[in-house]
């Protein structure tokens, strides 16, 4: 097994920094967008709206990205480390590509507390794409080695 003993504690640990790391910076960039750059502003009405923060975008958003961060930890720290374990990074992929595209259909006119979470969500997605090649080649590998007659 890859990860075994002390290192699944240390690698368990890393992954849970990790990703608290990137939760508390889109909160803070996303506090900072509504508090301090764009706060809500009741007076804006109609298409003078578009491309501010709406009442309780960062409430809400804070909400999604705690789900969001729950989500991956669930999946990214499991109990075993075995074979296939690329499937969870392919799950999370299409669970986390949805997500993008539905957030992607709703940006038109979205402020700055979206689209921060929008871009959050973009990255997530693309570091779920690259532990996905990274795993599906060392399972190939793992399987290549393990064929070869000792």
């Amino acid at each position: 097994m890859l990860f075994f003993g002390i290192k699944n504690v240390w690698f368990r640990i890393g992954i849970f920094l990790i990703l608290s790391a990137w939760a508390l910076l889109f909160l803070s960039m996303m506090y900072q967008s509504y508090y301090v750059t764009d706060p809500y502003n009741p007076a804006l009405i109609g298409t003078a709206a578009y491309g501010h923060n709406g009442e309780g975008n960062f409430k809400t958003f804070s909400i999604i990205v705690l789900i969001e961060y729950l989500i991956l930890l669930g999946v990214l720290l499991p109990f075993s480390f075995s074979r296939f374990y690329w499937i969870r990074f392919l799950v999370l992929q299409m669970v986390f590509g949805g997500w993008f595209f539905l957030l992607v259909l709703g940006a038109m006119h979205s402020g700055g507390v979206y689209m921060i979470h929008l871009l959050a969500v973009l990255g997530i997605n693309i570091i779920i794409f690259i532990l996905l090649m990274a795993s599906v080649v060392a399972e190939i590998v793992n399987r290549n080695k393990s064929n070869i007659p000792t």
